[in-house]
């Protein structure tokens, strides 16, 4: 009796660990298709029949996006090295730098230019009053102005230019020598004499050149002057 009873006991034994290794068998061959696909643990340990309780994750913190720092930025500043390299100092040791124009301005060329017929004056006892008309009471026609260049201006241009720019009547006519300059203003050659008329000087000198041949340069000084003779 005894000896069926310990068969019997062996056998319940045996019986419930093959049904052990066949659950823990079929347990391991759900967790690999599962896995294979992509399924989470909650739904693996569902799968056997284990209950999972829900628990708040709680969520990685995520770093705060930042902007790159800026050249203007007080706390992150880049200046060159002495070896040409960008050199970035520490954040709070500000490197200020300072800019500077290596190229200088260069202005315009200008000249000046005036017109004058004060020489008329020594002699208004001497000339018809309608003529005397065109000379103004101070005898200048135009005061001393500045006349910017371009380049490759003739004294004949800048006259021009400033008689068209203040609305003075200006007459000329072609000669064999050039560009001759006959009347500014209504004070035209030979109104105070035979040899009367407009001549010109640059810088102080008598110019002898026709007045469109002349060119002029930075700085000079132009006087357009009528002489009675």
């Amino acid at each position: 009796m005894e000896s069926k009873e310990r068969e019997f006991r062996r056998g319940i034994i045996i019986t419930l660990i093959l049904v052990a290794v066949l659950s823990a068998a079929l347990v391991a061959v759900n967790v690999i298709r599962l896995i294979n696909a992509n399924v989470t643990a909650d739904a693996v340990l569902n799968s056997v029949g284990v209950p999972v309780v829900e628990t708040a994750a709680e969520k990685p913190a995520v770093p705060e996006k930042t902007e790159a720092p800026k050249a203007s930025d007080e706390n992150a500043k880049t200046v060159e090295d002495t070896e040409g390299n960008s050199a970035e100092t520490e954040p709070g040791n500000v490197t200020e730098t300072e800019d500077f124009d290596t190229e200088e301005e260069n202005e315009a060329p200008v000249c000046s230019i005036s017109i004058v017929c004060d020489s008329v004056l020594d002699y208004k006892g001497k000339f018809d009053v309608q003529l005397l008309s065109a000379v103004p009471p101070n005898g200048i026609i135009l005061a001393s102005s500045d006349v910017e260049l371009s380049g490759g201006e003739s004294v004949y241009d800048v006259l021009c230019a400033v008689c068209e720019y203040t609305g003075i009547p200006l007459n000329v006519r072609e000669s064999g020598f050039g560009a001759y300059v006959s009347g500014i203003n209504g004070l035209n050659e030979k109104d105070f004499g035979a040899s009367s008329g407009w001549t010109y000087y640059v810088n102080g000198a008598f110019a002898n050149t026709s007045c469109d041949k002349y060119k002029v340069e930075d700085g000079d000084g132009i006087v357009w002057a009528y002489v009675c003779g």
